[in-house]
């Protein structure tokens, strides 16, 4: 990861340290690119990580081996012979490595569920700006704050209530992430995670930006749920009989993969919505 201090051209001079490194022309590099920065009164710092950094980051935060992520293209590519896991090595190999080509850039883009842009711009779509508090929010950003939820009810029917923190520091996102990810921030709130099950993808205090209009489950993705009457956040998949799988990402949770019927799917589960962004200092 490559950081820079900033001045009045510093985005000209990044520009030009990234085509070197890249071999990727200026002009497309400025076109696809969103540039990510980080604010303090002194100084502010541009990040970037290479295409390299963010499959390797991607692929290990989904529990894929380089095997998997080699099967995975190959399926979606419909290949007779099948993709070596040493091709996926060399997309990982910061050092005289290669990187996806063309279409290929496109399937590995979809399989990581991010545009080529923010594959190639190395920030894992990250669409949060980290602003001092004397800073207004700019134009074409919004503030989420965070929220905390509460499971009230009866007679077997238990519904969620929802208080905003007023004192939370708010992320700022980009409005032109959620135009990208076709999400309407309007159905979208941030809960901190509470405990260790998600390691090494969450972490103890990290917040996870929920978009509560995702309530159909996609194999393998990360959801908060109702569990009973507490919040948890899960990798989900699907049963044959209507049931639910619960996965938690750390190996050392127990139990790992948590199998419930339909039945009590029905009676002690409901998706709240989708995880699509996380922020948070876990794992440093």
């Amino acid at each position: 990861m490559a950081t820079m201090a900033a001045s009045a051209a510093a985005r000209t001079t990044a520009f030009k340290s990234v085509v070197l490194l890249t071999g990727i022309s200026q002009e497309f590099l400025a076109m696809l690119v969103d540039l990510v920065w980080t604010r303090n009164p002194a100084q502010a710092t541009l990040v970037i990580m290479s295409i390299h950094q963010t499959i390797k980051r991607e692929r290990e935060a989904r529990g894929w081996s380089m095997e998997d992520l080699a099967a995975k293209v190959s399926a979606m590519e419909g290949l007779q012979k099948p993709l070596s896991w040493q091709a996926v090595q060399q997309w990982e190999k910061e050092d005289a490595g290669t990187a996806p080509k063309r279409k290929r850039l496109e399937v590995v883009a979809a399989l990581f569920d991010m545009s080529v842009a923010n594959l190639l711009g190395g920030y894992g779509g990250s669409p949060v700006a980290v602003l001092t508090a004397e800073e207004a929010v700019p134009k074409g950003y919004l503030n989420i704050k965070e929220s905390i939820v509460r499971f009230t009810g009866g007679d077997g029917y238990i519904v969620p209530e929802y208080e905003l923190i007023e004192k939370s520091t708010p992320a700022t996102y980009r409005e032109s992430w959620f135009r990208e990810q076709r999400i309407n921030p309007a159905q979208c709130k941030r809960f901190k995670v509470d405990g260790s099950s998600m390691e090494n993808t969450l972490f103890q205090d990290d917040t996870v930006l929920v978009n509560m209009a995702e309530t159909n489950i996609i194999e393998g993705r990360v959801y908060a749920i109702r569990y009973g009457e507490q919040l948890k956040i899960k990798r989900l998949y699907k049963r044959l009989d209507g049931g639910l799988i619960l996965h938690s990402d750390n190996p050392l949770h127990h139990p790992q993969d948590e199998e419930l019927s339909a039945e009590v799917v029905a009676e002690h589960i409901a998706v709240i919505g989708r995880v699509r962004d996380k922020s948070g200092p876990g794992g440093l």
